[in-house]
């Protein structure tokens, strides 16, 4: 991502990932990160699981900037780790990975891959 216009919101993101288990929940906290936008699992075996509801373009494109790095994983999370940040999706849990008919949430954590080659500072 070359635009510089991005270059702040990523490095917020960036910021609040050097520690675990960063949820969306708390990036959504960020200032131009909320939108309208929602991320979905897209996998041949997966259909209508959405991982989080209310991004922006800039908030979507940080994340995939990250992604591309790959330094940083999406894992599934307990519904208590949204609770605890005090934001949650107003539909059903997913419980495995498979097609829904309805939308469902899957809960998830940003989380530092495993040989990462940067140090945690956290």
């Amino acid at each position: 991502m070359s635009d510089k216009k991005h270059e702040p919101l990523l490095s917020e993101i960036r910021k609040i990932l050097q520690r675990d288990h960063v949820t969306f929940a708390e990036l959504s906290r960020l200032d131009g990160f909320s939108g309208d936008l929602q991320i979905w699992i897209n996998h041949d075996r997966v259909s209508n699981v959405i991982i989080w509801s209310g991004i922006s373009q800039e908030g979507v494109d940080a994340l995939e900037t990250i992604r591309q790095e790959g330094e940083y994983e999406m894992t599934p999370t307990p519904i208590l780790t949204y609770l605890i940040d005090g934001a949650a999706l107003n539909l059903p849990i997913a419980k495995s990975a498979r097609h829904y008919k309805k939308p469902h949430w899957s809960p998830t954590v940003l989380r530092r891959r495993k040989g990462s080659a940067r140090a945690n500072p956290g």
